[in-house]
């Protein structure tokens, strides 16, 4: 026999799901600014990391020139994308555990 969850229920279970939706996101746009800065020949770039802005500004590609106008764009909108995104996983973490706390 199965059991049907309560609109409670189900409700809680929406936190969690919510949680793992955004870490997947976070991770995609992550794995996209790596995409992107290997194939300018660039490896050692980590987009979670707290001087991402900084590094950015000193990345040079595999053949020494700096990053052009348009792919500097794009990695910053991504890195503007993961920053929002980090900020919702740490809502969402917070609503859960309040919900761990009630238990």
């Amino acid at each position: 026999m199965v059991h049907v969850p309560t609109p409670e229920e189900e409700d809680r279970r929406r936190v969690c799901r919510e949680l793992k939706s955004l870490i997947g996101e976070r991770i995609r746009h992550v794995n996209r600014v790596k995409g992107v800065l290997f194939a300018q020949g660039i490896g050692d770039y980590e987009p979670r990391n707290k001087d991402r802005q900084r590094r950015l500004e000193e990345l040079r590609t595999g053949d020494g020139r700096t990053l052009l106008h348009h792919l500097k764009a794009l990695v910053l909108r991504e890195l503007d994308i993961i920053e929002l995104l980090k900020r919702q996983i740490e809502t969402v973490k917070m609503e859960r555990d309040a919900l761990l706390a009630e238990m």
